[in-house]
């Protein structure tokens, strides 16, 4: 591939905003938050493994959701 082709993908696909910060397109920016949720998921669960955990179930029954 010649670098016209790439210059022209990577304009396509990345934009800088007028703060200067890359804007991703949307799809790719949700699947990125998606990882990080999911990232700070399984970090809690290594922070908390061993300790007492409670379903969704007990926590909306102590709650009184129930």
């Amino acid at each position: 591939m010649n670098h016209d082709i790439l210059d022209a993908m990577r304009t396509a696909t990345i934009q800088i905003d007028k703060a200067g910060r890359v804007a991703l397109p949307r799809n790719l920016r949700e699947q990125v938050e998606d990882l990080y949720d999911y990232l700070q998921l399984l970090e809690a669960r290594a922070r908390n493994k061993g300790k007492l955990m409670f379903t969704t179930e007990e926590v909306r029954k102590q709650l009184g959701l129930i």
